[in-house]
């Protein structure tokens, strides 16, 4: 009887390690293919925008989406032709919080060389002109 229970000890937790993988194997793929970004931001023109973009292949092509009051999701549309600019936008504050994850953060001696103002430009940022002098 013991050498039962062992075996099907054994064959239980054999399954269970077995459905765990596949688990987590699902999970990787639904975070790596069903993308979500939201948010909001000012950055794009004299309004404040607020954003729900879902991509359901990965990031490859986005839409615009509104949720619904019964939880579903209404798709309105391309991102880009809802929202002109916005993911070039945000593409470009991911590169710079990478940016800065890598060197640190940006400093005001930083800010006179062309290279980190078109880095800021293209995130949206206006650099403003730093006088030495003072």
């Amino acid at each position: 009887m013991c050498l039962v229970m062992f075996v099907l000890a054994g064959i239980a937790t054999h399954l269970e390690a077995k459905n765990t993988k596949s688990r987590r194997r699902e999970l990787t793929y639904y975070k790596e293919t069903y993308l979500h970004k939201q948010g909001a931001t000012a950055m794009l023109g004299d309004k404040t925008i607020n954003y729900h973009l879902q991509s359901f292949d990965g990031g490859k092509i986005w839409y615009a989406t509104e949720h619904l009051e019964d939880d579903g999701v209404k798709i309105l549309g391309l991102a880009e032709e809802i929202f002109p600019g916005l993911l070039a936008h945000l593409a470009s504050k991911d590169a710079l919080i990478v940016y800065t994850k890598t060197n640190g953060p940006i400093t005001s001696s930083q800010l006179s060389s062309p290279a980190v103002q078109q880095f800021l430009t293209n995130a949206g940022f206006g650099v403003a002109s730093i006088d030495s002098t003072n």
